[in-house]
């Protein structure tokens, strides 16, 4: 048994709720278009990203380790690799996510003092 497949629960709801997260932005792109935001879109799209954002901080350090071991020295565990892979994609777009909000947050914060 390799160590990542103890995390596959963790896993697993961690890539559901980036779908439903996904699913958020979908609704959150319909609704920006209408220039209209209902209190029900409103509230599913901010409960999708908080439930997201704590299960990427309950998943994100045991996927870092466990799926970077799993993907280079898993022998004959081409599915948990391919998960694994997967995984870390997800994770890594997160960080991305993470580092362009804290970017932005400083100079859309100037633009708003100087307006």
């Amino acid at each position: 048994m390799d160590v990542f497949e103890g995390l596959q629960v963790q896993t697993i709801i961690y890539l559901c709720t980036f779908v439903v997260r996904i699913a958020a932005d979908v609704v959150l792109f319909i609704m920006n278009r209408k220039r209209n935001i209902t209190k029900i879109a409103f509230m599913f799209i901010q409960y999708s990203y908080l439930a997201h954002m704590n299960f990427f901080k309950m998943v994100f350090m045991d996927v870092a380790f466990f799926s970077t071991r799993t993907i280079f020295h898993g022998v004959r565990l081409a599915n948990l690799k391919f998960w694994a892979f997967v995984t870390m994609i997800f994770v890594t777009y997160d960080f991305c996510q993470i580092i362009w909000i804290a970017c932005t947050k400083d100079s859309l914060l100037e633009k708003q003092e100087s307006a």
